[in-house]
């Protein structure tokens, strides 16, 4: 059947070019046989072969094949020759092998124009019959989707993909100056769509005749219109000109709205390709299968242009062919689909009748009016006139074109291009039917018929460099015509693919297109920097050959050239390749490009000064030499004046090279505060251009991160509103830099935190913790922590707006900087209440922190220790909820982690778990705690050293059998180091630990003093530092208590001086351990007894007996006591200095032990002085001795007794005085109460009483006193 034949033809073209391919002329005469033949085997698959017998096309196709049948044997016959005796690399094709494959693509091309032809117009022989055979077709059963051999089935052999195919394509080809067609310049229509076009391009008003619609009359469907956050909103398709999208227009209902992608002033030229699209598409509206076109419109806010037409809601024919879930399209039955395609048939012959070529025919080009409906005919609607042409004009434009050989010159799809376009910037009638063709076969088989090369990528010409080095060779021409059309032709190649690009410089482009950068040719420089800026933008290779080349001194050349649009294209160039490299960028400065990027910032051009700003800010990104240089070079105050421009990518990359000014200096951060840069910064902060908001916010983070007084003029200026709404902006980059400027500002000042949490900051900063964008998330966690360090208010804030939950969440994100700030956070909020300590651990908290513990992140373990201390401290249960959790061990794990923080934190926590439960004690020793902590005493951290003491302070405090295993592990030495540490807090955590081991033994009191304890504990005394003091006075306390020799290295190394000190330093605590220490000390030796004194320990000591401290009052009075005993100098001494009446007054204190020593001392007093009896009574010291006896306090009575033995033994006086303050009764009771002591004394009060006196010694005896007295055996005194 003939179409097998054509099928036959296509293989034997396939398989000559394979043979043909590396050789010169016979590739392209094989490209365009092959295409030829192709065209014809698609459409006469849609018709069964019976019908086509007879008509003149199909025998003009049978004969080319023959004859390409017998060339190919021929040649094929001469290539197994030359391989039986040669190397086929070898084999040469000869003139008469060109000359006869010349014949048969003449033969070819000539069958298919006049095919195409009969289609489109009805002109030609045998068109109704080869009309009535697709029609006929449709009912025709259709094997494999698509038919059988004979009628629709898919092309034998891998054809379409072959690669000689994709090579042919890209490749280039003289064009044919006889080509005509239907519809060309000599046709009524043509010569009338010609007129009409002239009249129009060269009108004033490009879009003169094209109705207008109102912006305000487009509605959104949900209100919203789409932003550039986000882009897709209501988005349809996105073409090589323009989006479509969704939306209604008042009074008419749905519509498309495609918004075209041009920003600014529209050119000329392109404000007549819109005219022309409009015009185009509203005059071939009057045909059903087209889409209707309502209007231009226009958003005067924002230039933003947009061509309105209705809505077909079914989508386009490659949606439902490739994207429809459901299959839709797939089910119909290939009656259904032909009859509904040749609707688009039909509209593209009404396009070619009025005049019109379409130009880009193509499944996304064709739209279903409705969803796809099982059984029912889908109506095609043809769309997208974008590069619709109009005939008469095609010619002229084509043949500016060919110079570059067809190259990228010709618009289209690739994929969808007839050969004449793809091959030679064609753009004919004919060629509108061939991509209707390959439609018509995908719409039927479900794929597209050129199956591989939808992908420009493919396209890259691996053995056509000969036609790219044609191309490259004009650029060294002497016309500069010539070269700057070339230079556009590469330009337009480059812009397609990374592989292109890549041919470009195989085929030696580069240079060449450097040499033009210097040519006195304006067009030629814009066009040769245009095509280096699109292939530095591919490839660091190819950035990095340009530079090879020579090409950054040119291209700085070239922004002075006061050529503009040359100017920003080498300023595009720069950017890309300052955006790699370091080299590269130091190179743009030692080329002297800073001076004329600084100057195109002003230029007036938003794309020159956008690309000028960028290169600016990728070089001052690399160094703070060129940061310097580019301010020197004035670029601040241009900067900020861009700022405040209309062009968004501008102010954007001008922000972001201020963003990466301020990174460096302080100096330049406040230059651009001075030159006002910090107001239009805050104003692009509610821009609607995402980027320009992230560069500004980028920038006043670097400002804000130097200097308070940056961070309240970026507050003052209003920064906080607007840095508070980025944060829900929905730009992660944004956000990100948005908290990151409110970190910076809470870190700073107590009011901007409160002015964040004023602006509603909270509320976005929780959101942003689960935003799933982990700088942003890290920021927000960030900003968080500083504000809850700041107040209980704002911690409570924070917990209320549900942070508390996404803060937990964030401890297992994976992002090491947002779990430890998260961490961060928790420790503060936990610090300040036991409810939001509990609400962490209902959260789920504990488990994640105790994990983040083990993590090789250190400021997280650190923090995560933090917080676990912070919820330790505050709850047993939630102490043994972190032990539960597996905490302890990680801890421990923590303290030998070499992180200084998180070894703090660590001891911390264990320090209050140690504080709290023996168990919890034990477990940390059991996990090995003790021997870390110990290490850390040695540490050199001074936080760590002091909580590891704590917690070895805690665990000594509960048990000996801990308290050795600290001493065992060697902790004794390293405790006495920490002693003169110089460090307040570890000095008193490590005499606390010594005073619990000494207290237990003398054997670690002994080993204190070996290890050269006892000059750094006397050294504490005189520190200044209350609680240090006061644990190095118990320590001592507890030496002196132990052995006299002990007592004596006190004295020895200084240390009675300071305790004296100590006792009016006003800290009870260490007032009262220094007062035990001199007890202890004056309890032994006369010597040092005398050395209190003399070191005026007297006055001191006095003095605390009515400070109020009972402990302190009780030593304080023992020491005098002491002192008392021993001679009657100091007596007299504590008398005269006061201290009498004080002890008198400690009597009756309620305190027992202090009541005691009160009287003990007093006692000593009057045993040696009648003045000093009489100076106890004269104080009123009688009437209190006397409550003591019956206190119930065995040693008070006693002393008590003794006191008023002294007392009565002297005078007639005092004994009357003792038995009318009611003294005998109860020390008649006390000869009985078992207390041999007290029943002494108070019988040598009895005896005194008795001796001076009858009517004592009566009521004594009355008292019931004679009984006792001789129980005991004692004589009763006589007078």
């Amino acid at each position: 059947m003939e179409v097998d034949k054509i099928a036959s033809a296509s293989e034997a073209a396939g398989a000559a070019a394979r043979i043909l391919g590396p050789h010169a002329g016979a590739s392209n005469v094989m490209s365009d046989l092959l295409g030829r033949l192709r065209l014809i085997e698609t459409l006469l698959r849609c018709a069964t072969a019976p019908e086509l017998r007879g008509n003149r096309v199909v025998n003009a196709a049978r004969s080319a094949c023959e004859r390409l049948t017998h060339v190919r044997e021929v040649v094929e016959g001469r290539l197994a020759k030359h391989l039986r005796t040669g190397d086929a690399s070898t084999f040469i094709c000869n003139a008469a092998d060109r000359q006869a494959f010349a014949e048969c693509s003449e033969a070819a091309h000539e069958c298919s124009r006049e095919l195409v032809a009969s289609l489109v117009s009805g002109a030609g022989t045998g068109v109704a019959t080869l009309r009535a055979a697709i029609a006929r077709a449709a009912d025709a059963p259709l094997a494999g989707g698509c038919g059988g051999a004979a009628t629709c089935g898919a092309p034998s052999g891998p054809l379409v993909s072959d690669r000689v195919f994709r090579q042919a394509l890209a490749g280039a080809i003289a064009p044919r100056q006889d080509e005509g067609g239907v519809g060309d310049e000599g046709s009524a229509a043509g010569a009338a769509a010609a007129a009409a076009a002239s009249a129009t391009v060269g009108s004033r008003d490009a879009l003169a005749g094209v109705p207008r619609v109102a912006w305000s009359d487009i509605e959104w469907p949900d209100g919203a219109a789409p932003t550039e956050a986000d882009p897709n909103r209501h988005l349809i398709a996105r073409g090589g000109f323009g989006t479509v999208y969704r939306a209604s227009l008042r009074g008419l209902g749905p519509v498309a709205l495609k918004v075209l992608d041009m920003e600014g002033r529209i050119a000329p030229k392109r404000l007549q390709q819109v005219g022309s699209e409009c015009r185009n598409q509203l005059r071939a509206s009057a045909h059903p299968n087209v889409v209707s076109f309502v209007g231009l419109v226009k958003d005067d806010a924002t230039g933003r242009v947009g061509l309105v037409s209705h809505l077909a809601e079914g989508g386009s024919l490659y949606d439902g062919m490739m994207e429809d879930p459901t299959d839709a399209w797939a089910k119909l039955s290939p009656r259904v689909k032909l009859r509904s395609l040749l609707g688009a048939v039909a509209a593209v012959a009404h396009m070619h009748a009025i005049g019109v070529i379409h130009g880009d025919v193509k499944p996304r080009n064709v739209l279903l009016a409705a969803p796809v409906e099982d059984g029912v005919e889908p109506l095609c609607l043809v769309c997208d006139f974008g590069l619709a042409k109009t005939i008469g004009t095609v010619r002229s434009s084509m043949r500016r074109s060919t110079l570059t050989s067809g190259l990228a010159a010709a618009g289209g799809t690739v994929g969808y291009m007839a050969p004449e376009t793809s091959l030679r910037s064609e753009v004919v009638p004919a060629s509108d039917v061939f991509c209707l063709a390959l439609v018509i076969w995908a719409g039927l088989t479900g794929e597209d018929a050129f199956e591989g090369i939808a992908d420009a990528a493919t396209y890259a010409p691996d053995s056509h460099k000969t036609a790219m080095q044609s191309v490259v060779e004009l650029l060294r021409s002497t016309n500069g015509t010539h070269a700057e059309r070339a230079a556009g032709a590469l330009q337009d190649v480059a812009s397609r693919s990374k592989a292109l690009r890549q041919a470009v410089a195989d085929a030696g482009g580069i240079a060449p297109l450097v040499g033009l950068l210097s040519s006195d040719w304006g067009g030629a420089a814009e066009q040769a920097a245009r095509a280096l800026a699109s292939m530095s933008a591919g490839s660091e290779a190819l950035r990095q050959a340009v530079a090879d080349a020579g090409g950054i001194a040119p291209l700085v050349g070239l922004l002075s050239s006061g050529w503009g649009g040359a100017a920003e294209q080498a300023a595009r160039a720069l950017a890309s390749m300052s955006a790699g490299s370091e080299a590269r960028s130091q190179a743009v400065a030692d080329a002297g490009g800073i001076a004329p990027l600084v100057g195109l910032l002003s230029s007036g051009w938003g794309g020159t000064a956008e690309y000028a700003a960028l290169v600016l800010a990728n070089m001052s990104a690399g160094s703070e030499a060129r940061s310097q240089a580019v301010a020197d070079a004035g670029s601040i105050a241009p900067l900020v004046g861009l700022l405040s421009s209309d062009w968004g990518g501008a102010a954007a990359q001008a922000a972001r090279a201020l963003a990466s000014m301020s990174a460096g200096s302080e100096a330049l951060r406040q230059a651009v505060a001075d030159a006002g840069g910090i107001v239009p910064l805050v104003g692009l902060l509610s821009s609607d251009w995402g980027g320009a908001a992230e560069q500004a916010a980028q920038a006043l983070a670097s400002m804000s991160a130097g200097s308070e007084a940056l961070r309240q003029a970026v507050a003052d200026a209003g920064g906080i509103a607007p840095l508070v709404g980025l944060l829900s902006s929905g730009w992660g980059g944004a956000a990100e830099q948005a908290a990151l400027v409110l970190a910076s500002m809470s870190a700073g000042s107590e009011a901007l935190r409160q002015a964040v949490a004023d602006a509603g900051g909270i509320a976005p900063l929780v959101g942003l913790l689960s935003s799933g964008w982990g700088g942003a998330a890290e920021q927000a966690a960030l900003v968080l922590a500083s504000m809850s360090a700041g107040s209980e208010a704002l911690r409570q804030a924070v917990a209320d707006a549900g942070g508390i939950v996404p803060l937990v969440d964030l401890l297992s994100s994976g992002w090491g900087g947002a779990a430890e700030q998260a961490a961060r956070v928790l420790a503060s909020m936990s610090a300040g209440s036991e409810a939001r300590s509990q609400a962490v651990a209902d959260a789920g908290g504990i488990v994640p922190l105790v994990d983040l513990l083990s993590s090789d992140w250190g400021g997280a373990a650190e923090q995560a220790a933090r917080a676990l201390a912070s919820m330790s401290a505050g709850s047993e249960a939630l102490r043994q909820a972190v032990a539960d959790a597996g905490g302890i061990v990680p801890l421990v794990g923590l303290l030998s982690s070499g992180w200084g923080g998180a070894a703090e934190q660590a001891a911390r926590v264990l320090a209050s778990m140690s504080a709290g439960s023996e168990a919890l004690r034990q477990a940390v020793a059991d996990a090995g705690g003790i021997a870390p902590l110990v290490g850390l005493l040695s540490s050199g951290w001074g936080g760590a050293a002091e909580q590891a003491a704590r917690a070895l302070a805690s665990m000594s405090a509960g048990s000996e059998a801990l308290r050795q295993a600290v001493a065992d592990a060697g902790g004794i030495a390293p405790l006495v180091g920490l002693l003169s540490s110089g460090w307040g807090g570890a000095a008193e955590q490590a005499a606390r630990v010594l005073a619990s081991m000494s207290a237990g033994s003398e054997a670690h009191r002994q080993a204190v003093a070996d290890a050269g304890g006892i000059a750094p504990l006397v050294g504490l005394l005189s520190s200044g530092w209350g609680g240090a003091a006061e644990q190095a006075a118990r320590v001592l306390a507890s030496m002196s208590a132990g052995s006299e020799a002990l007592r004596q290295a006190v004295a020895d190394a200084g240390g009675i001086a300071p305790l004296v000190d100590l006792l009016s330093s006003g800290w009870g605590g260490a007032a009262e351990q220094a007062a035990r220490v001199l007890a202890s000390m004056s309890a032994g030796s006369e010597a040092l007894r005398q050395a209190v004194a003399d070191a005026g320990g007297i006055v001191p000591l006095v003095g605390l007996l009515s400070s109020g401290w009972g402990g302190a009052a009780e030593q304080a009075a023992l020491v005098l006591a002491n002192m008392s005993a021993g001679s009657e100098a100091l007596r007299q001494a504590v008398a005269d200095a006061g201290g009498i009446a004080p002890l008198v007054d400690l009597l009756s204190s309620g305190w027992g032990g202090a009541a005691e020593q009160a009287a003990r001392a007093l006692a000593s007093m009057s045993a040696g002085s009648e003045a000093l009896r009489q100076a106890v009574a004269d104080a009123g010291g009688i009437v209190p001795l006397v409550g003591l006896l019956s206190s119930g306090w065995g040693g008070a009575a006693e002393q008590a007794a003794r006191a008023l033995a002294s007392m009565s033994a002297g005078s007639e006086a005092l004994s009357q005085a003792v038995a009318d303050a009611g003294g005998i009764a109860p020390l008649v009771g006390l000869l009985s109460s078992g207390w041999g002591g007290a029943a002494e004394q108070a019988a040598r009060v009895l005896a005194s009483m008795s001796a001076g006196s009858e009517a004592l010694r009566q009521a004594v005896a009355d008292a019931g006193g004679i009984r006792p007295w001789w129980k005991r055996g004692w004589r009763w005194p006589r007078a």
